[in-house]
């Protein structure tokens, strides 16, 4: 995947995620935990729209000015297991202003309407080129069948907690037709949280499709469909814990302009 000067990069994303929550451990306090507790689940979708504008070369990379839209509303389960429709609010628009560095790393300088420390800045570009990173392919030309393997590896201290997650995700060539390269994929994703008063566990997999531009490398679209299980564990207090299950389904499609 490259960035390239004088192009845009337009990105339409589509997200919908289904939380079931429940509890376990002492009888007594996990019926009171149900009757007055929090939420026992969440619905969203979410949609963003990210219009990324790429300058000229410089001397410390490639400059890009970069917008994103988020549109999103909630359902809410109350401890009851009556489901609600939260306040969607506005659309939220932020502009990230930065540069690629060698190997497409995301550097920020500033964004509009946030104050960051320096801190801040280095958690939030870590995230975004974990997540943006560019994919990598065997030197080696693929053929229809063949496979290759992502690792992404991303631990972030942050409010007193530190998250370590990573991510495989494999890519398998299923056909090729006009230079767009057609893969079938499949993630598997964990998660460990650990703070002074809860640990957490997450672990899921899931399957999805990308459809690659060879000519301009760039992918087209990506679509995925993961389910994760978790635990969270008080470090102290009463004994009970929390489980649950996430569904999370995720669409987007790109157009490159000049």
């Amino acid at each position: 995947m490259q960035h390239l000067p004088g192009h845009i990069y337009q990105s339409q994303n589509k997200t919908h995620i289904k939380e079931d929550i429940d509890y376990a451990g002492d009888t007594a306090v996990v019926n009171m935990t149900k009757k007055i507790g929090p939420p026992r689940g969440f619905e969203i979708w979410r949609e963003t729209v990210v219009d990324n504008k790429i300058g000229k070369q410089t001397i410390k990379g490639l400059a890009f000015t970069m917008s994103l839209t988020t549109q999103s509303r909630t359902k809410q389960k109350t401890s009851e297991g009556i489901e609600r429709e939260l306040p969607s609010g506005m659309a939220k628009k932020e502009n990230l202003y930065g540069y690629y560095s060698r190997g497409e790393h995301i550097n920020i300088d500033s964004i509009s309407n946030v104050k960051m420390s320096e801190s801040i800045k280095v958690i939030y570009m870590q995230r975004l080129n974990e997540t943006q990173s560019e994919i990598t392919f065997p030197v080696t030309a693929l053929k229809i069948g063949d496979t290759f393997t992502e690792n992404k590896h991303i631990s972030t201290p942050g409010a007193g907690l530190l998250d370590d997650m990573r991510a495989k995700t494999t890519y398998t060539l299923v056909a090729m037709q006009n230079e767009k390269a057609f893969f079938d994929t499949k993630t598997e994703l964990s998660i460990n949280t650990e703070g002074r008063q809860i640990t957490m566990d997450m672990k899921g997999n899931g399957t999805g499709k990308m459809v690659y531009d060879m000519g301009i490398n760039y992918p087209l679209s990506i679509q995925n469909n993961i389910t994760v299980k978790y635990t969270v564990v008080p470090m102290q207090g009463p004994n009970v814990h929390m489980t649950g299950s996430l569904t999370i389904n995720t669409e987007q499609q790109n157009t490159v302009t000049f």
